[in-house]
């Protein structure tokens, strides 16, 4: 997997794995971090704890997804 950067958006693999507890403590930390400042990746998470059979690409930023 790669390395998060927590001041780039969420990808969904990220969200995916995130919501699925996927990820390394220090990977959903880093995601946790990100969701404190970002409205947007808050509501992909949203969107996707719901829809997250449907989604299907996980290298496009999760924000570009809502907005399509």
């Amino acid at each position: 997997m790669k390395k998060i950067i927590p001041q780039s958006c969420l990808t969904q693999e990220v969200v995916l794995q995130y919501l699925h507890q996927r990820l390394s403590e220090e990977e959903t930390h880093a995601v946790e971090s990100h969701l404190i400042d970002c409205t947007e990746c808050n509501e992909a998470i949203e969107y996707f704890a719901c829809t997250h059979n449907a989604a299907d690409n996980p290298a496009q930023p999760i924000y570009t997804l809502m907005r399509q």
